[in-house]
């Protein structure tokens, strides 16, 4: 076929690629899925099985359609495994989820220098973040740390891989804690406090930096040829906005499968340090800021699965349910902090909370509540952007939540916004593929839009004010309850 691109997308919980040609048109997508092993607060992965899922993807693609003229790369975000020198893993690969560093990230948000290092690097002070996974090393496993050669994501890892050199995107630089997004260097103040020096790291470079293979076997293995371009691309967050056109003024990009995040485009970064908004480079021009959410869709993954025993067979006709239930549930109101959470509170020892709970209220209700709650915990990050002056009037929505018109329909009225459900293939592997071949046209994403209810948007204004106050209230009691979790 004439020339194409690939994009692959390294997520968490599999590798995704689609095969996009430059008119537009997407010939091939695919995923390839690995496990994460959780033991406790550790989610850990083996580096190696997602690299076979990265060739696989490749393979797969190459071997239907003939070599790429160009491949970009998409990657999770907050990712580490500390390599020897002859770039073998010598600790399983700690994911985002991974909450053993929550003393650490702890101590850093009551320090100054927490709040220096999260005004330069744009990175919020939490234990998903690299720099307190390397703290927690320092304090733990210093001799580990002291032993390896590099401190690396999984693309790093791949990278290596591929062209013999560790090379780091300025997008997941970005997001590790330790990169300076102004000067797009290393930050001597992150990596003093992280007990580390210059050359456990990487070499930052552009989103856009690209290299060629020479590596015969290599070559043959993936099926490409000397001239195809690999482009090091971007964060799956920022490459989610580009492959879903979020990146103009006013349009924010909401997700929301196992975990969540609403994120605008902006040509400058955004420091506020008590609600802690990231600020991750796209590109030269481009930042994407907003704010993660722990608990996305596995709110409800557990609600069915541990609560009601049942499996995900039942998902859709419970979602179809909550359609019959009132907007706020019938005074039912949930917190869903079920993993902790990211923004805007940034509390790994917050919990989930029912309030209000009646004899009348069903399974449905629950339902209901739990998508209220994981929707206003969205739209409580979203007030924090609004409090620095940034707002969007439009909403492209992308994940697993795009299987549900009623959780679709609960966002505009919250948000009273118009949202869009965009009709593509996983955002940032598209993304990944625009980075790398600008020449691709964004054609008209088809789309279903949903309109908000004037009526529900006011409930749910109301149900706002009780949510976002209510967490600063029990804060002191989820905290001594997490204490005694862990006796």
């Amino acid at each position: 076929m004439s020339a194409y691109t690939i994009g692959i997308d390294i997520g968490t919980g599999s590798t995704k690629g689609i095969a996009i040609d430059e008119s537009g048109e997407v010939h091939q997508s695919l995923s390839v899925s690995y496990p994460t092993h959780v033991s406790n607060s550790y989610h850990e992965q083996n580096p190696e099985e997602i690299t076979d899922a990265f060739i696989s993807c490749i393979q797969s693609i190459t071997k239907k359609l003939g070599p790429p003229a160009s491949i970009g790369i998409s990657s999770a975000m907050h990712s580490i495994v500390l390599v020897d020198a002859d770039g073998k893993p010598i600790t399983p690969l700690i994911t985002w989820a991974d909450g053993r560093a929550i003393p650490q990230a702890k101590a850093l948000q009551e320090s100054v220098v927490g709040e220096k290092i999260y005004n330069t690097t744009g990175t919020p002070i939490h234990p998903m973040s690299p720099l307190c996974k390397i703290k927690w090393f320092a304090e733990n496993e210093p001799d580990k740390l002291k032993n390896a050669y590099k401190i690396i994501g999984i693309k790093e890892f791949i990278w290596w891989k591929l062209f013999g050199i560790y090379e780091i995107d300025y997008s997941l630089a970005s997001a590790t804690g330790l990169f300076d997004v102004n000067s797009k260097t290393w930050s001597s103040v992150a990596m003093e406090y992280a007990g580390i020096t210059l050359g456990k790291l990487s070499i930052p470079v552009a989103t856009n930096f690209t290299r060629h293979l020479d590596k015969t076997k290599i070559l043959q293995d993936f099926g490409v040829d000397a001239h195809t371009q690999f482009t090091i691309g971007a964060s799956d967050g920022c490459l989610a906005n580009l492959g879903s056109n979020a990146i103009e003024p006013g349009v924010a990009a909401l997700t929301i499968g196992t975990s969540g995040a609403i994120r605008v485009a902006s040509k400058h970064p955004l420091f506020h340090f008590e609600a802690m908004p990231f600020s991750y480079i796209l590109d030269d021009d481009t930042f994407i800021i907003g704010g993660p959410i722990n608990n996305g869709g596995s709110t409800l993954k557990w609600f069915i699965e541990e609560i009601l025993q049942q499996d995900e067979n039942v998902f859709e006709k419970l979602l179809e349910k909550t359609a019959r239930v009132k907007t706020g549930a019938e005074g039912l109101l949930f917190l869903p902090y079920l993993m902790g959470e990211r923004a805007p509170i940034w509390d790994a020892d917050a919990s989930g909370v029912f309030l209000g709970v009646r004899n009348y209220h069903s399974q449905t209700h629950f339902v209901k509540a739990l998508m209220e709650g994981v929707c206003l915990a969205l739209y409580d990050v979203a007030e924090s952007l609004r409090a620095k002056k940034i707002e969007f009037k439009k909403i492209h929505v992308s994940g697993g939540i795009v299987r549900s018109k009623e959780w679709l329909q609960m966002i505009a009225d919250l948000f009273n916004t118009e949202v869009c459900l965009l009709e593509l293939q996983d955002a940032s592997a598209l993304g990944a593929a625009y980075l790398a071949n600008p020449k691709i046209q964004r054609n008209q994403i088809p789309s279903t839009i949903y309109y908000p209810n004037v009526e529900a948007h006011q409930t749910y204004q109301q149900l706002y004010t009780i949510f976002s106050s209510l967490y600063k209230k029990l804060k002191p009691e989820m905290n001594s309850l997490s204490l005694l979790a862990n006796l």
